[in-house]
């Protein structure tokens, strides 16, 4: 691993009263107490934590709209599937997170790109940011949906000052290792920000506040992100409220099954125990959710 030296970031320490015993997922939102964490919306598709101080902790932004096909589950109990997603789609979408602090400016994931479609440049600029700004970027894995904001639309880096943080695992996979094949996006991405990658294994720290998970299976370096209470998922689950209650269901897009349910039952149990809010890049909405008792 090659270690970066930055600043330690101050995270106000939050209190937020959730219980999670019975994975039973809701949104997340503390109203009228001035002890915890506020969930706030200042434009559309943009939803940010705050401290009653106004400091922002983890932002959600909506790159992009979807749906998730119930064909996605083909070969799993029509009943189950049926019952959460009844007209054989699910709403969902393309999510980016994050985090700003003193001299940090932390970006998780960064969605299609805006030559597909993706929107988080433009909401950038909404929120008086540009492409210069962000310093680091966490990616959970690097499927063309999570990096493809890492180009403009003429095929230039899009955040040139950035530091992009990448699981070791992930990156071997894409280079020599399952994923080779299908790595031209990561080819580019090497080579626009040449010099700017730091690698890490999952159960590292980052940049003093960012803890990290490993959580194979969609990916064979997918990890996970928490800073604080709050977990960034990726990819751990694709429709929320049917994989939360089923875990052992898999859409067709993780790589290893087995591996994928063996973290989404680990994580989702420690999640639990931590009391903990969770965010995922394909949400229906980019707002923080609980496991709700």
């Amino acid at each position: 691993m090659r270690h970066v030296s930055y600043l330690m970031m101050m995270v106000a320490t939050l209190a937020v009263a959730i219980g999670c015993n019975n994975p039973q997922p809701q949104e997340a939102a503390a109203e009228g107490d001035s002890d915890v964490c506020q969930l706030r919306k200042s434009k559309e598709g943009i939803v940010g934590l705050e401290t009653p101080q106004g400091i922002k902790l983890l932002v959600g932004i909506r790159d992009k709209d979807q749906f998730m096909s119930a064909e996605l589950f083909e070969g799993y109990d029509d009943t189950v599937i049926a019952e959460y997603m009844p007209d054989g789609k699910a709403e969902a979408g393309i999510n980016v997170y994050a985090l700003f602090g003193k001299g940090m400016k932390v970006l998780f994931d960064c969605g299609v790109g805006e030559g597909n479609g993706g929107q988080l440049m433009s909401k950038l600029v909404d929120m008086g940011l540009s492409g210069d700004s962000i310093t680091d970027i966490c990616f959970t894995h690097l499927h063309f949906d999570h990096i493809g904001g890492l180009f403009t639309a003429q095929g230039k880096a899009a955040f040139p000052k950035a530091t992009l943080h990448i699981p070791h695992e992930e990156l071997d996979a894409w280079v020599s290792g399952p994923l080779k094949e299908q790595n031209e996006q990561v080819k580019r991405m090497l080579e626009l920000y040449d010099g700017r990658i730091e690698l890490f294994n999952a159960g590292d720290s980052l940049l003093g506040c960012i803890r990290t998970f490993p959580a194979p299976g969609h990916t064979p370096g997918h990890t996970v992100y928490a800073v604080k209470n709050y977990w960034v998922l990726g990819d751990l689950v694709h429709v929320e409220d049917m994989q939360v209650a089923h875990p052992e269901m898999c859409a067709r897009y993780d790589f290893e099954n087995e591996k994928a349910v063996e973290s989404r039952c680990k994580l989702l149990e420690k999640m639990k125990a931590e009391n903990a809010c969770f965010y995922f890049m394909h949400a229906s909405s980019p707002t923080a959710r609980i496991l709700k008792p």
